[in-house]
């Protein structure tokens, strides 16, 4: 590994720029989809997922979404 890669990617402008977007448009899409979710507090804990769609969530989307977060996590 290159040690001095890692200081010129720390002093880089446009790379820190580059990387502070694709954080924030992860954080974005990431809460979108997470607004079509709750917080399972109750049902089988442990077992079953921490978060469930709501009941009126529509499956489209949430799919649509799933992809956009999957996506964004990989910085397309």
């Amino acid at each position: 590994m290159n040690v001095h890669a890692g200081r010129e990617a720390a002093c880089d402008h446009k790379y820190l720029r580059a990387t502070a977007r694709a954080v924030a448009d992860f954080k974005d899409a990431l809460e979108e989809f997470l607004s079509l979710h709750v917080t399972n507090h109750h049902f089988a804990c442990g077992l079953a997922p921490a978060e469930l769609p709501k009941d009126d969530a529509d499956p489209v989307q949430i799919k649509e979404l799933r992809s956009k977060v999957a996506l964004a996590a990989d910085g397309s």
